[in-house]
């Protein structure tokens, strides 16, 4: 609720799980093309997931975690930031990926 207040927009996990597995399905139409580890990390990021905890939930040691994110940043183009800035980037370039899918396809994946 405080998040709220302070201007921060919060959607439920089921959500951000739907939408994953949405990119996911379509990543490759989309232009992404992020390999799995990376729709996975993504997925991840964006349902709040710390480092620590994406290492644990993955399996990666935290060298692996770093290569798979400097990729994915690579592919959304982001190359400037904080890790938290560049990790607000992958979600937001996500987000927006997302609304490239139409609405029919996008109501059969997540229904």
């Amino acid at each position: 609720m405080e998040a709220v207040c302070r201007g921060h927009t919060v959607l439920d996990s089921g959500i951000i799980q739907r939408m994953a597995r949405l990119f996911c399905m379509y990543s490759g139409a989309l232009g992404g093309g992020l390999c799995d580890a990376e729709q996975d990390l993504l997925a991840l990021m964006a349902d709040g997931y710390d480092d620590g905890r994406i290492c644990e939930v993955l399996q990666l040691e935290q060298t692996q975690l770093a290569e798979h994110s400097a990729s994915m940043y690579k592919k959304f183009r982001i190359a400037a930031g904080t890790p938290s800035e560049q990790r607000i980037a992958a979600v937001q370039a996500f987000v927006e990926q997302i609304h490239k899918i139409p609405l029919s396809k996008a109501y059969d994946a997540v229904g």
